[in-house]
């Protein structure tokens, strides 16, 4: 004859169920709050990296993630002949250039070159141009002590006395601060100067060839 179940134990074997069922729903439900936490903790944690990231760059400080890369801090300008930089110049002996003619729209020219400069470190680079006590102008630049610098010829694109058109290119582009190829020449600008004329539907327009040589100022670090 079969064995039929009271009632009694059939309801023990389903109250242990249910029971069991309300335990791992609420360990379920309690891991996926732990887990929505964490993720939210670790997205906030990634914008206020961001942010502060971005706050040490306005500070003025440099973020190096990799010391085997160059990195380029534009600093403010005081006035639009001065220019200054922090670099952040990986392990090696570096060599500071710059020139104010014969400036090409791409690429690094043979210029005269000063150092070396040691690397591992970080350093600021200043450039400027000034009117001298003898009436020329005068390019400077100068990188953890080594200086170079010559009389601008040709300075008309300085003292206007000829509408000019200056585009200057930092290395850094929109932004502050950049980090460079390992290879990678550090040019720290590229302020090339060209004549504009009256434009024939009004305006100006440039009376050189823009991508040949120009005057202007150049400043690089190499190694």
């Amino acid at each position: 004859m079969p064995q039929i179940l009271s009632t009694t134990r059939w309801f023990q074997i389903r109250l242990s169920t249910v029971l069991l069922l309300i335990v791992t729903i609420g360990l379920g439900a309690g891991q996926f709050v732990a887990m929505r936490r964490a993720l939210d903790l670790e997205h906030r944690n990634r914008d206020l990296e961001a942010v502060n990231a971005k706050l040490r760059v306005e500070a003025g400080y440099l973020e190096v993630d990799d010391p085997t890369k160059p990195v380029v801090l534009r600093l403010r300008n005081l006035d639009e002949f001065t220019w200054e930089w922090k670099v952040w110049l990986p392990p090696g002996k570096w060599f500071l250039s710059g020139m104010t003619e014969d400036i090409p729209s791409q690429g690094v020219p043979n210029g005269p070159s000063v150092g070396p400069i040691d690397g591992g470190r970080e350093v600021l680079a200043h450039a400027t141009v000034r009117k001298g006590p003898d009436g020329q102008w005068h390019f400077r630049a100068e990188v953890a002590g080594s200086r170079i610098g010559n009389v601008v010829d040709g300075s008309n694109w300085l003292v206007k006395e000829a509408p000019m058109y200056a585009q200057t290119v930092h290395i850094t582009g929109d932004k502050k601060q950049a980090t460079l190829d390992k290879n990678q020449p550090v040019v720290l600008m590229r302020l090339r100067a060209h004549e504009i004329v009256p434009g024939k539907n009004g305006g100006w327009e440039s009376k050189d060839d823009q991508q040949k040589d120009s005057d202007g100022v150049m400043v690089w670090l190499y190694r």
